[in-house]
């Protein structure tokens, strides 16, 4: 049964349509950008939820950063906290990033190019804010997670520290976050993230980030206890929202549209690899 903020479509012109209807709102202010973002996902029934907050990995999170700086120093030794996380994200390494795309019909291709048998979904999310990747808020979710995650979480530490080295743009804006309050609403918040288009796959499938938020598990003489915070329905995430539900039996022909409109595997993936298992792929149909 399906509530008003969702909707089911059956087709790519249904999808368009809808698309077009909605009063997703983009506007710009000086530090951040505010427009519709969308995610697609081939089974409805998967919750919204980054890598590493699945099968137990939340615990891990900064072991899979570290093994990584360890195994490939020359490839991380160089970048920015964030920069790390996207990296590792583009190579299938469990992180806390949400993909998300600014572009509608490459979340309509995730949403049915795999689980054929089940229903896909697109959350469509209005106006959402989105940062520059060095923007004080992400700086502030780096720090916390690279130097802070690993003991329950004392606020006045992290003050101290944000004093200390914070000066992202703009720093007048700093001052704004040396309170318990705000810090803890910037780690339990999900932040929307431009990130500079440092590789090719970003930058084919006009791609954002969402950082996830936090949920805060308990409090202690010690400090805060964090724990991962999981998304049942999109209006959790963002109350602007909406599921456009794609049935199973629409998956093939929306497909076969979108690829003629330049929306494939090929288009998307631009690696070596991806080209390959597209021409294969392609090959194989027609045999």
């Amino acid at each position: 049964m399906m509530n008003k903020d969702t909707i089911e479509i059956s087709s790519l012109y249904d999808f368009i349509h809808h698309v077009s209807l909605q009063k997703g709102t983009s506007f710009h202010s000086r530090t951040t950008n505010f427009r519709p973002i969308y995610r697609g996902q081939a089974n409805r029934e998967w919750s919204i939820e980054p890598g590493v907050y699945r099968n137990g990995r939340f615990s891990y999170e900064m072991n899979y950063i570290r093994e990584m700086e360890r195994l490939e120093p020359d490839e991380f030794s160089s970048l920015s906290r964030i920069e790390k996380l996207i990296k590792m994200q583009h190579y299938g390494i469990p992180t806390r990033l949400l993909d998300f795309t600014y572009n509608s019909l490459v979340a309509l291709y995730f949403a049915c190019c795999s689980q054929p048998e089940k229903d896909g979904v697109v959350f469509d999310v209005h106006a959402f804010p989105l940062y520059n990747q060095d923007f004080v808020w992400v700086s502030i979710v780096m720090k916390f997670l690279f130097e802070f995650s690993r003991l329950p979480f004392n606020t006045e530490s992290m003050i101290v520290e944000l004093k200390q080295n914070i000066t992202s743009y703009p720093p007048r804006g700093v001052e704004s976050f040396y309170n318990d309050q705000a810090l803890q609403k910037i780690l339990t918040l999900p932040i929307g993230l431009y990130p500079r288009f440092t590789n090719n796959r970003i930058k084919s499938q006009d791609g954002v980030f969402v950082i996830a938020g936090m949920s805060i598990k308990e409090r202690n003489d010690d400090g805060i206890v964090f724990e991962k915070q999981s998304y049942s329905d999109i209006s959790q995430l963002w109350s602007e929202s909406r599921a456009v539900i794609i049935p199973a039996r629409s998956k093939g022909e929306i497909l076969r549209d979108l690829e003629k409109i330049g929306i494939h595997k090929r288009k998307l993936f631009p690696e070596l690899d991806a080209q390959a298992s597209y021409v294969t792929e392609y090959i194989d149909f027609m045999i």
